[in-house]
């Protein structure tokens, strides 16, 4: 699983990208619908006014200038942990995975949650990642880049305190969503009707629309009931 989650982009190109706008309203309205209402890079949640739209090629002049207004290009990142500004400017020799080209990335990064996650909320966990096949430079390429989003690997230290914040928020929310996990499986055989309200809470912050998906799923996964609850379960 990986912080990047595969998605579909669904419906007609917008129409500003026709006339040289790649930040018009109905491109930030087409990627938020597109990428459940998340960053793409590290799966905050955001809301139209607080999406940077990214270009996951640059449209740098020495790079790929002739895919800025290219939508299969553009992806939404949030404002409150400076995703965007956060990636190497230089694309990677190898390439970057792309999750909505159907290429499986949530199958092609391994991720742990490195660090105790308790009430105090120290914000010092750490977030691993890596590729599942070592000879897949895109997917390397791709375990990096998270890594310096989440980790602030290689970043001035001003980026540095984002990516702590945005640890920190993680770990808040992977948190909170234990304080119901250890509920639901203490709960006494006879709790029915709990049990059923704590299920849908719990698929709730399982699915693919809800903030960190993936590092809450790999977080609870070595409990099969838990596991259970994915909603792409088996």
């Amino acid at each position: 699983m990986t912080a990047l989650i595969d998605i579909i982009r669904f419906g007609e190109t917008p129409a500003s990208l026709t006339t040289g706008r790649y930040d018009g309203v109905d491109v930030i309205e087409a990627l938020h619908a597109a990428f459940l209402g998340k960053c793409y890079l590290c799966e905050s949640g955001l809301e139209p006014g607080t999406l940077d739209v990214d270009h996951r090629k640059p449209k740098a002049k020495d790079q790929f200038p002739e895919l800025e207004f290219t939508w299969t290009n553009l992806f939404p990142t949030c404002k409150t942990h400076a995703c965007n500004g956060r990636r190497e400017r230089k694309y990677p020799d190898g390439g970057l995975l792309d999750p909505s080209a159907n290429q499986q990335v949530e199958h092609k990064i391994r991720q742990s949650i490195v660090g105790i996650i308790s009430g105090m909320l120290r914000g010092d966990v750490i977030c691993h990642f890596e590729s599942a096949n070592a000879d897949d430079a895109a997917a390397r390429n791709t375990a990096a880049e998270l890594d310096r989003i989440h980790n602030g690997t290689g970043s001035t230290k001003r980026a540095q305190l984002s990516a702590r914040a945005l640890r920190k928020a993680i770990e808040k929310h992977v948190f909170l969503v234990g304080v119901a996990v250890r509920e639901y499986i203490n709960l006494p055989p006879e709790a029915n009707e709990r049990r059923d309200l704590l299920k849908k809470e719990l698929r709730s912050h399982f699915s693919r629309r809800a903030p960190y998906t993936m590092l809450v799923r790999s977080y609870f996964s070595h409990r099969p009931e838990i596991r259970a609850l994915f909603e792409d379960s088996p």
